[in-house]
């Protein structure tokens, strides 16, 4: 049968059925090939439905296929845009959402002043304070709470005055030109108070920080005594340690009769700083020279607690510690480094990832070094006796329950890839889509703080030096590791009440019984410095620990701002 059109202009249909005769029409523009059916139907004369079937299954292969890309597409819209989305399996998953109040903080002057604060800072806790927000920026509108308020500017400022004149050094030691050799020897105390403050250092500071070898140092100080000739880095070393010693040992009027006694921690920082800004060349490559740029760091930083000064040093000084290789493992070098002295390396990079990992939580910035940057294995659990320079080989590493002059540094570096791990997350918590990371990190901090229970179990102990020394050690492991759990917890603790109760009510981030607690350790007050250990956290801006961030606000204002009903 012809079809339509060729019926109407009396032509022969070129579309004829099979088996019928017809010529091709010859008033057709040009000859084309047969057109390919389309998809939906059938070829005239198709025998079997093979073809069929399988145009439908490629239909519905693709049709399936867009439908799994719109419902991902949907899936992610609906994770940016809700904190909660439902799974494929039947669980419910979180996006965390904290305040940005309750993690960071900038202030700006001047329209190009800026300075950024993170969650220790006060500037960022009242933000949970909105009355007290208001009350503290605004001033109230009384005339009299107007003038208290000026009164309070104008003795904040003349304290500001007094502790610059306080912490500035002595011009005569600083501007002179006598060499800087002998104006360091001329600031040292007495010999008597040298001893008492290289031994405060010695037992307080050389524990988690680990710098020196201490039988080679004291053999130097010994033998400085004696009138023999030391290195030039001797001083500046010397000087450093008396400054932290004479933190620690809190050093005032009513303890030091004279200026003999003491040290002037300012002039004797200034001095430091300029020996070691007149290195030149190969010094500043020398091992010695990077230990003394720790000790005048931790110097530094116990007689000016300005964070992002500290962190902005410290980035420096790790720059110099890689320079040297010490981010990679001895072992790893063709040229063999003496067993004493990469047992000394590594213990000086740990110090330096230590600090980095403090200062970093303490300015909520990023840190200076991450996972996978360095290779360098942790120090062995050894005696420093047992170490000496020309030795063939190291011994074997000391179970963790033994008790030697690393094993803080020691335990505390099996937890520093966690604790870099928890800085990261806590500088990019707004990119988080789920808690997920955050708990398991959380877990094995906590997994830690138990560690520590088991590696040093609660005991009497007879001897009250040693007593004192288990006691202290508890608490900084504790705190070490505590610190980093708080500050990934707290932000949203703080700020979500959609936050897994793991989180929420853990044993870690809110006491059970609602009242401060510093460590959940049963102590003996006469092993406390102070008697009382609120009074540690109390007096933490003069003291030891306090500058270096074991008693700050860091760990208090958690447990200030959740407490719960007894």
């Amino acid at each position: 049968m012809p079809c339509t059109q060729c019926q109407k202009t009396q032509r022969s249909c070129r579309y004829v059925a099979d088996g019928e005769t017809g010529s091709v029409s010859d008033a057709s523009d040009a000859d084309i090939p047969d057109r390919v059916p389309k998809r939906h139907c059938a070829p005239p004369n198709h025998d079997d439905g093979s073809l069929l079937d399988a145009h439908s299954q490629a239909s519905t292969a693709l049709l399936e296929d867009y439908g799994l890309r719109i419902e991902r597409l949907e899936r992610i819209l609906l994770e940016k845009n809700s904190p909660f989305t439902e799974r494929s399996s039947g669980c419910r998953s979180q996006r965390p959402v904290a305040s940005a109040l309750t993690m960071r903080g900038l202030t700006v002057k001047g329209g190009s002043r800026t300075r950024f604060f993170g969650p220790s800072s006060v500037r960022v806790l009242v933000n949970l304070f909105d009355e007290a927000k208001d009350f503290m920026f605004s001033g109230g509108d009384s005339s009299e709470i107007l003038h208290s308020f000026l009164l309070i500017h104008k003795i904040h400022k003349a304290m500001q005055e007094e502790h610059r004149k306080a912490t500035s050094p002595i011009a005569v030691f600083v501007d002179s030109m006598t060499p800087i050799q002998k104006r360091m020897a001329d600031v040292l105390p007495s010999k008597a108070a040298c001893d008492h403050l290289v031994q405060f250092y010695m037992d307080e500071s050389e524990t988690l920080y680990r710098v020196l070898h201490i039988p080679s140092f004291m053999s130097q100080y010994k033998q400085y005594w004696e009138g023999n000739q030391q290195p030039d880095y001797f001083l500046p070393q010397l000087l450093s340690i008396l400054c932290i010693g004479y933190r620690l040992f809190k050093a005032g009027k009513g303890q030091f009769h004279n200026d003999r006694e003491g040290i002037h921690m300012p002039t004797a920082c200034a001095l430091v700083r300029a020996w070691l800004d007149s290195l030149r060349g190969k010094q500043l490559v020398e091992f010695s020279s990077l230990q003394t740029e720790v000790l005048a760091l931790m110097a530094q930083r116990v007689l000016n607690t300005q964070n992002h000064e500290a962190w902005q040093h410290l980035g420096l000084l790790v720059r110099m510690a890689m320079t040297m290789g010490l981010h990679r493992d001895p072992s790893e070098f063709s040229h063999k480094i003496l067993p004493f002295w990469a047992e000394q390396r590594r213990k000086l990079w740990t110090t330096i990832l230590e600090l980095d990992i403090h200062l970093s939580m303490q300015c909520n910035l990023p840190s200076c070094i991450r996972e996978g940057d360095f290779t360098c294995k942790p120090p062995r659990n050894l005696n420093d006796d047992e170490l000496f320079p020309n030795m063939i080989e190291l011994p074997q590493s000391k179970p963790i329950e033994v008790d030697t002059d690393s094993r803080i540094q020691v335990f505390a570096a099996i937890t520093l890839i966690t604790r870099f791990k928890a800085v990261d997350l806590v500088n990019r918590i707004d990119t988080l889509q789920e808690y997920q990371q955050i708990l398991d990190i959380g877990n094995e901090l906590e997994q830690a703080l138990e560690d520590i229970r088991y590696v040093l179990p609660q005991g009497h102990v007879d001897n009250v030096t040693e007593a004192r020394r288990l006691w202290m050690t508890r608490i900084i492991l504790d705190m070490n590791c505590r610190r980093p759990l708080l500050a990934l917890y707290r932000p949203f603790a703080l700020s979500s009440a959609d936050a897994p109760q793991q989180i929420m009510t853990g044993k870690q981030m809110v006491p059970p019984t609602g009242q401060v607690q510093m460590i959940d350790f049963q102590a003996d007050p006469s092993l406390m410095t102070n008697a009382e250990p609120y009074m540690l956290a109390a007096d933490m801006q003069n003291s030891l620990w306090g500058d270096f961030g074991i008693w700050d606000t860091e760990f208090w204002n958690p447990f200030m701002t959740n407490q719960t009903p007894v």
